[in-house]
């Protein structure tokens, strides 16, 4: 049963890392094409491309230890280590993601600049509220 239980959550997070990866290399590969140049543009891009490469970290590791996982149920210790360190990756990865989206919008307008990072601040707080409850709730394995 712990088997299945490992599997079904390696499942989920490449979901999650694949669609957050795949939204993050669009946005660097959106900005890359556009005209918007200047140090922010800059930064902007290095926040969506490090925060793709911290998804794609995530996803290969977690392709990793479903393969593992399904080859080697003997591994499961050793590879729920290396899961936790995938999963706060991803975590990480999240927030740069959202502190990306935040900044993004400064480089259309102001307007638009302050209505993104005030939704990314919110949309943070909710997220490491979520975050903080979830772990803090379950009971230690």
């Amino acid at each position: 049963m712990e088997i299945e239980k490992s599997l079904q959550e390696a499942g989920q997070y490449i979901t999650l890392a694949s669609v957050l990866g795949g939204f993050a290399f669009a946005a660097v590969i959106e900005l890359l094409v556009s005209e918007k140049k200047g140090k922010l543009a800059t930064a902007v891009i290095g926040m969506f491309s490090t925060s793709a490469l911290m998804f794609l970290y995530s996803l290969l590791s977690y392709v990793l230890i479903y393969s593992a996982l399904l080859v080697d149920n003997a591994a499961l210790d050793t590879l729920t280590r290396t899961g936790g360190f995938a999963l706060v990756v991803i975590f990480i990865a999240v927030f740069l993601l959202i502190v990306s989206i935040g900044t993004a919008g400064w480089l259309h307008s102001r307007p638009v600049g302050i209505a993104t990072t005030i939704g990314a601040a919110v949309f943070s707080c909710a997220t490491l509220i979520t975050i903080f409850t979830v772990i803090f709730s379950v009971p230690p394995a």
